[in-house]
């Protein structure tokens, strides 16, 4: 028990050391490259974020363990919208550019409706390999989007002010800090993840309810540290897009591999969770145009931590 606490420990200063260079190194690149920070945040950030669950997908469906892998996914991404984004907003109002509210939210929606679709659509419940690759085709169009849109659309021409540590840390040392603060986040995700585990599987809680909280608070840490880290550095672009573009990333990438690697089966009661995940970013979409135009404020950020809080108390009640 003393070593699994030490270790979960020691896995949090990764995270938050590993977030920190991260943010560092993406915004170094933003700036020496002229690229939209919100751009970097919906792409290099949000898949360096989205490796620890990715990582437990993958060992999941290796063991044939479809609802801790599907779980996890659902789990996170429910935390990322109404936690991480809710303590960001609590910490300092959050501006959100047109192109986020039009563009990414939207999408957002449309690959969880389209995920529910797909794991609900034969009698098995069974999400099959043919539909794992369509999810990755989806996932590779709407990186390659991401970017021309980034270059040439209108994300592109938004004036670019970016705060880092270091004046200047070259181009070398900004994919360094980028790769090292990823391999970080992993390893710390890992760590804490494997540990909390093992001390809770000594009162026998059930796989599903321990992927949809547990496990999938664990791997939605590095969003949770790196989100922060940015707000704090006033990179609220990098902030909500590692929100937004991990939760599509966990939807395409993470399911369409694991669906490759393994058929996952599905259970109806995650039906739940999606419509409740579905609802909750609509809810951000709608969020922007009252009170404060363009701006998730700290009675937003309550207001979805509340909602999360309740959510939990209905798993258990489940």
């Amino acid at each position: 028990m003393v070593e699994n606490i030490l270790l979960i420990i020691a896995g949090f200063f990764l995270l938050v050391k590993g977030a920190d260079i991260l943010v560092d190194g993406a915004s170094s690149i933003a700036k020496k490259f002229n690229i939209s920070s919100l751009i970097i945040g919906l792409t290099i950030v949000a898949i360096g974020t989205s490796m620890p669950e990715l990582i437990v997908s993958l060992k999941s469906m290796i063991v044939n363990q479809s609802n801790v892998s599907i779980g996890s996914v659902i789990g996170s991404n429910i935390f990322n919208l109404l936690v991480v984004l809710g303590v960001c907003s609590i910490i300092s109002q959050i501006k959100f550019k047109k192109e986020m509210k039009l563009v990414e939210i939207i999408i957002s929606l449309v690959m969880t409706f389209t995920v529910f679709i797909i794991a609900n659509n034969n009698s098995q419940k069974m999400i099959t390999k043919q539909e794992g690759i369509l999810l990755l085709v989806l996932f590779v169009f709407y990186l390659l989007n991401t970017i021309l849109i980034g270059k040439y659309g209108e994300i592109s021409e938004h004036k670019i002010e970016l705060i880092t540590d270091e004046e200047d840390i070259g181009v070398l040392k900004s994919f360094l800090f980028i790769f090292i603060g990823i391999i970080a986040l992993n390893f710390g995700g890992d760590f804490v993840v494997d540990n909390v585990i093992e001390i809770i599987k000594k009162f026998n809680v059930n796989e599903r309810l321990l992927s949809l909280t547990v496990l999938s608070v664990g791997t939605s840490l590095p969003e949770l540290v790196t989100s922060i880290n940015a707000i704090y550095k006033k990179e609220d672009d990098i902030a909500v897009g590692n929100i937004i573009g991990s939760n599509i990333f966990n939807f395409l990438l993470i399911i369409g591999i694991s669906a490759i690697i393994n058929p996952i089966k599905f259970s109806v009661d995650f039906n739940i969770d999606i419509m409740f995940l579905f609802v909750s970013t609509a809810i951000l979409l709608v969020i922007p145009y009252i009170g404060k135009k363009n701006r998730i404020s700290k009675p937003n950020g309550i207001f979805f931590i509340l909602l999360y809080i309740g959510y939990i108390i209905s798993l258990f009640v489940r």
